[in-house]
């Protein structure tokens, strides 16, 4: 064998060997930002951990990026979360969402998933955006519970729209105004730009 069709052998044995190294944690690339969700939890049960992460994987999945999360969970005492089972509370560059409940069925899903489109919505959505969000939806408030009841706040139907829009099962759409289908899309294409990720039509207006 030539020592010119010797190198090339090495060269493709070493280029083989190299292939088959086993890639360490340390070499595998991270995924997109708008994928990863950074999250803190404290004192959350592990039946309720897999709900949040349940709902940051439909996040991820739409490619929708979530800020940096703190997860508290604080049993039934409900007074961590304003007299709700959930409460959102935005922070500069960061989002904490209180957990006040012990229940691990669908409303809790519905609500750790409303919470989090909270902190989407909270970190995402600029001020054009939400003018036409609220001219589309006729929302005179954005944020203000003294002057507006809670389903006439933009923020909370845009919360709603977006948890709607992303939930992977039919869910109900009563605790919003204007809640046919048409209308939840047009709101949801309105705040993200793009259609639902899955939108089921099964439920609206009910």
């Amino acid at each position: 064998m030539s020592h010119h069709l010797l190198r090339r052998s090495i060269t493709s044995i070493v280029v083989v060997a190299t292939a088959l190294v086993p890639i360490t944690s340390h070499s595998v690339a991270s995924p997109p930002a708008s994928t990863t969700a950074t999250v803190e939890y404290r004192d959350v049960p592990a039946d309720i951990e897999a709900m949040a992460e349940w709902a940051i994987g439909l996040f991820a999945e739409a490619e929708m990026t979530l800020p940096p999360l703190e997860i508290n969970h604080h049993g039934d005492d409900t007074a961590h979360c304003d007299g709700h089972d959930g409460l959102h509370r935005p922070r500069d560059g960061f989002s904490i969402v209180e957990l006040c409940t012990d229940d691990v069925g669908f409303p809790t899903q519905a609500m750790v998933l409303h919470e989090l489109a909270h902190a989407w919505v909270d970190h995402n959505v600029d001020a054009e955006t939400r003018r036409s969000f609220q001219e589309l939806r006729g929302n005179e408030h954005w944020h203000d519970y003294a002057a507006a009841t809670w389903h006439d706040n933009g923020i909370e139907q845009a919360a709603e729209i977006v948890a709607w829009g992303l939930f992977d099962r039919p869910m109900s759409m009563s605790r919003i105004n204007q809640n046919g289908c048409d209308e939840l899309e047009s709101g949801y294409r309105t705040l993200t730009g793009v259609a639902p990720l899955h939108g089921f039509r099964d439920l609206c207006g009910a």
